[in-house]
């Protein structure tokens, strides 16, 4: 990534490449809905409102999930 991080909707982008696994078939629901939505917003530049709209979840799915991935910097502070 560059020195001056991309920033979309509004979270810093902390990667810039998302790498799918191969071995999808041995994954769980759970875990094939966080390497979708990791690869709908990295690899094929979609928007959180897109990814919502296609995979029917939540805002808070998708942020949880970018930023559970590392892909988003986690913005709340934690005291």
């Amino acid at each position: 990534m560059s020195l001056i991080a991309e920033i979309r909707e509004g979270f810093e982008v902390q990667t810039e490449s998302y790498e799918v696994p191969t071995n999808l078939r041995r994954r769980d629901r759970e875990s094939l809905l966080a390497v979708s939505i990791c690869d709908m917003f990295i690899n094929r530049g979609s928007t959180i409102s897109m990814i919502m709209q296609a995979l029917n979840v939540t805002r808070a799915q998708v942020v949880t999930t970018l930023i559970a991935e590392g892909i988003l910097k986690d913005r709340r502070n934690r005291q």
